[in-house]
């Protein structure tokens, strides 16, 4: 398989896992408590909700950079793979 293709492939699903994870989590009555709280417990430490949004949106931008460098390897015809 094509690098720059698996390059696509894993810098879309980082880019929709944190918005998937967000929504996932903070559905029913999550998201009341969300709305309430000033911390939340990710991976078993409490942090505020400008982490969780920070950490979340870190991987959406590393998502982003790597879904970039897989399109300008599609572009590239030199960059063929084995």
């Amino acid at each position: 398989m094509n690098k720059a293709i698996g390059r696509i492939i894993m810098g879309v699903a980082l880019m929709v896992t944190p918005i998937v994870y967000h929504f996932l989590k903070m559905s029913g009555d999550a998201a009341s408590n969300f709305q309430q709280s000033e911390s939340l417990i990710l991976f078993g430490r409490e942090i505020s909700k400008t982490q969780y949004f920070g950490i979340l949106g870190i991987i959406l931008v590393v998502g982003l950079f790597i879904l970039s460098f897989g399109i300008k390897g599609t572009m590239n015809p030199n960059n063929e793979s084995e």
